[in-house]
């Protein structure tokens, strides 16, 4: 099944709506009609997050987002991004060992992407 459940409009609509500053509604879409562990779904979460809360309130969607679908590069990117926001104690190890296997593996989701 695909992220977006019975409402294919949103895998237009998220990207959308993120573009447009409109977070807050982005989020509400995606708890109230996306499958809630798929990882793109996850992913854009963690998007959300990292807009209305701070990138260090994004590392729990990152991470779930990647465990639900290891292939999805940009939320490595990403993860690396809200690691070294959080700071907790092991981040910045985290942060380091993560963005040197990104960089070797997937050189172009090594930048943070938001959509």
């Amino acid at each position: 099944r695909e992220w977006w459940g019975d409402d294919r409009s949103l895998e237009a609509r998220l990207p959308q709506l993120l573009k447009e500053g409109r977070a807050e509604v982005a989020r509400t879409l995606l708890l109230s009609k996306a499958e809630p562990a798929h990882g793109v779904t996850l992913f854009y979460l963690g998007v959300c997050a990292g807009i209305l809360e701070g990138e260090a309130a994004a590392v729990d969607p990152y991470e779930a987002s990647i465990a639900a679908m290891p292939g999805l590069g940009i939320a490595y990117g990403n993860l690396v991004r809200a690691y070294l926001a959080r700071q907790r104690t092991g981040d910045l190890e985290r942060a380091l060992v993560l963005a040197k296997t990104l960089a070797s593996s997937q050189p172009e989701a090594a930048e943070p992407q938001y959509v």
